[in-house]
């Protein structure tokens, strides 16, 4: 199921990007950024990540990759599909410096997958603010010396942010909330859109 459906949104981003290609050695002009109907982004994350078994809670800070690719719906509605990817090593502290820093920042490793979409809602101006409300189905895993919690299904995400540009192109800054059944996941993302 969610090899499908990635397949299937990376198909629909390939799409959305070649139905409305760039043109080449041309820089947009201030008319055209007005009536361009597509975006794409790319975001480094900052996640904390929460897990309660019973009485304690555990908690993780991980970092992640976000791509997107949307499409303008209205001048104040776009719709985007993302593929999020949560990044953590496994690499052994060598030294009791790096197992100090392991053990303030990390009860538990969390890594795994999402792919979904959003809808948001901006400004149809400057450095405008936006909110975003999406369906993300994903494939996780929280371990430490044993597997702790792993998964799969699907979650909606509720998020925040600013775009310094224009109509979802520029720096964004974004403050996103997502629970993975046991797992809730507040984020905070700084990415580049165009």
């Amino acid at each position: 199921m969610l090899a499908r459906l990635l397949i299937f949104t990376f198909l629909f981003s390939f799409q959305l990007v070649c139905a409305n290609p760039a043109p080449t050695q041309h820089s947009y002009t201030e008319k055209e950024m007005e009536n361009k109907v597509w975006f794409g982004s790319a975001s480094y994350l900052i996640g904390h990540h929460s897990y309660k078994p019973e009485d304690e809670v555990l908690s993780s800070y991980t970092s992640g990759i976000n791509l997107t690719a949307g499409i303008h719906l209205l001048p104040i509605a776009s719709i985007e599909s993302a593929f999020t990817f949560w990044l953590d090593s496994d690499e052994e502290e060598d030294n009791l410096e790096d197992s100090i820093t392991h053990s303030i920042f990390h009860d538990f490793h969390f890594e795994g997958a999402s792919v979904g979409v959003n809808g948001i809602i901006h400004l149809p101006i400057k450095n405008s603010p936006f909110v975003k409300f999406g369906r993300h189905c994903w494939s996780l895993e929280a371990n430490e010396v044993l597997n702790i919690w792993d998964g799969s299904g699907c979650s909606n995400l509720s998020g925040a942010g600013i775009t310094l540009g224009k109509k979802m192109s520029g720096l964004r800054l974004e403050l996103n909330y997502i629970r993975y059944k046991e797992v809730k996941t507040m984020f905070f993302s700084i990415g580049l859109g165009i």
